[in-house]
């Protein structure tokens, strides 16, 4: 895993943000399953309309243009069920 200097402006309490870090911190998790609660808690608080396989993934754009939302370069629309196979990590 790489490091990169990432700016990014929650919309979700301190509180909120302290409480799924010490869940994190006390789980024996993987990385991706971290990154991926990170951006479900993050998510779940902030913009309303991010589908949920995209939640957390780098790959998530969901800017409009024209009128016409883009999630993401690899599924304009968003992806079709549950999971993303081309999900991934920051």
């Amino acid at each position: 895993m790489t490091i990169h200097d990432v700016r990014i402006t929650l919309d979700i309490s301190p509180a909120d943000l302290t409480r799924a870090i010490e869940q994190l911190c006390q789980a024996s998790v993987s990385a991706e399953q971290a990154v991926r609660a990170f951006g479900a808690a993050v998510n779940a608080s902030g913009p309303a309309g991010i589908p949920s396989p995209c939640q957390g993934c780098r790959n998530y754009h969901g800017q409009t243009y024209g009128g016409h939302h883009l999630v993401c370069a690899l599924h304009p629309h968003g992806a079709e069920g549950d999971e993303c196979g081309d999900w991934e990590s920051y």
